[in-house]
């Protein structure tokens, strides 16, 4: 019964085509993997690290409305 509550990830790699729309790009991607999402434009050097745990519903790439608001958090200057 157990499994029927966990969550197996898709091996699906997000598209080009989604990853552009959300203004995303593959973080430390080999040719075999990749260890998550990054926003796309290029930003400062940070002062610290956000991470989003986006839960059972979805992936990281159904997040992309996030980027806006905490790169505004933590570059407000650069970004307007």
């Amino acid at each position: 019964m157990q499994n029927r509550f966990l969550y197996f990830p898709s091996a699906e790699w997000p598209s080009a085509k989604m990853l552009e729309y959300e203004n995303m790009k593959l973080w430390q991607a080999t040719a075999a993997d990749y260890q998550g999402l990054i926003a796309a434009s290029d930003a400062p050097a940070p002062n610290g690290t956000i991470v989003l745990f986006h839960g059972n519903g979805g992936t990281a790439a159904d997040r992309g409305f996030y980027l806006e608001p905490f790169m505004k958090t933590w570059f407000p200057r650069n970004l307007g």
